[in-house]
């Protein structure tokens, strides 16, 4: 072999190698909480929704709540923050802790299944989950999560 047919196999090593290591491949599609999504406001206003969050098929993704003004929401919360993400999906009900200081998250490590033993494994082109942002509260033997914002995510 000369060394043109070896400088040539090489650059198509590299093509190749970069090409498959693309890192856009590889990224968590990210969920920006905003206004724009924010159906529970909407529905309450009579606005009809704005278009759902589509993304790619994906075994977890990003829910980035760090810019969304929550004063609103902390004055129907008794001064307190939303602490948790709901997901709501055919696979079960599922429950991330939320800090709204940094972006957060949601695969088979942080997603905990409530009321079922499947493990979060993401999800599949075609299904469509509801996600809410809220606060979980016990009192006695009752427990119940109380919603502050909600939106739908549909999966491409």
């Amino acid at each position: 072999m000369n060394k043109k047919s070896v400088y040539i196999l090489t650059f198509i090593f590299i093509f190749i190698f970069a090409k498959c290591n693309n890192k856009t491949t590889n990224e968590i599609p990210i969920i920006t909480i905003d206004d724009n999504h924010y159906n529970l406001r909407k529905v309450r206003d009579g606005i009809i929704p704005t278009e759902n969050y589509k993304i790619k098929a994906c075994n977890s993704f990003n829910i980035d709540a760090t810019k969304y003004d929550f004063s609103i929401i902390k004055k129907m919360n008794n001064g307190n923050l939303p602490s948790m993400i709901q997901i709501i999906s055919k696979k079960g009900t599922f429950v991330v802790d939320l800090d709204t200081e940094y972006e957060i998250t949601v695969d088979e490590k942080t997603a905990k299944n409530i009321g079922g033993n499947e493990i979060f494994k993401g999800f599949e082109k075609g299904e469509k989950v509801l996600i809410g942002l809220g606060t979980l509260y016990t009192e006695k033997n009752n427990v119940e999560f109380k919603t502050f914002w909600t939106t739908f995510i549909e999966f491409e």
